[in-house]
């Protein structure tokens, strides 16, 4: 579960107020700030899981994929709203991810229905896919403010 914190402030808010003295502010209800839809959200990567396409670079190379976490920096170079997720930030020609139907500026937010913030989630999670038979990967981008549904297909090796 993800931590959310009220203020920065917080350890001096019962002193020092904008509701008056001696008053805090409500207590966030994490029931209400979960989110409601199918996305998995994972915590932890183990550190050994079986890897058939290999680490991030290799993984890149087979998805023809580059993506940047996004983070503060990214969010304001290339002035985005999302605050989660990954940027496609290039494209190999023919490689299974254009052939997905994704484009550069795409914000992935799932793999398999599992959220990604980082390269190494991504990895884990396209990792796990693949080792779960699973040919076609389906993955949620955000384009245009709109979540879109693509599918990355992967040919097996018999």
């Amino acid at each position: 579960m993800r931590e959310y914190r009220v203020s920065m402030f917080a350890p001096f808010e019962k002193h020092f107020s904008l509701f008056g003295e001696g008053t805090a502010l409500p207590a966030l209800d994490e029931a209400a700030a979960a989110p409601t839809n199918a996305i998995e959200q994972l915590t932890t990567i183990p550190e050994t899981y079986e890897k058939p396409l290999g680490g991030y670079a290799e993984a890149q190379m087979k998805t023809g994929l580059i993506v940047l976490p996004i983070d503060q920096y990214v969010q304001r170079r290339y002035r985005l709203e999302a605050d989660h997720g990954l940027l496609v930030y290039n494209l190999q020609k023919l490689g299974i991810a254009e052939k997905g139907g994704l484009q550069k500026r795409d914000i992935i937010t799932s793999v398999a229905n599992k959220r990604v913030d980082s390269r190494e989630m991504f990895t884990y999670v396209l990792n796990n896919a693949y080792v779960a038979e699973m040919e076609s990967i389906p993955v949620t981008v955000l384009r245009g403010g709109q979540e879109l549904p693509l599918t990355l297909k992967f040919e097996k090796k018999k």
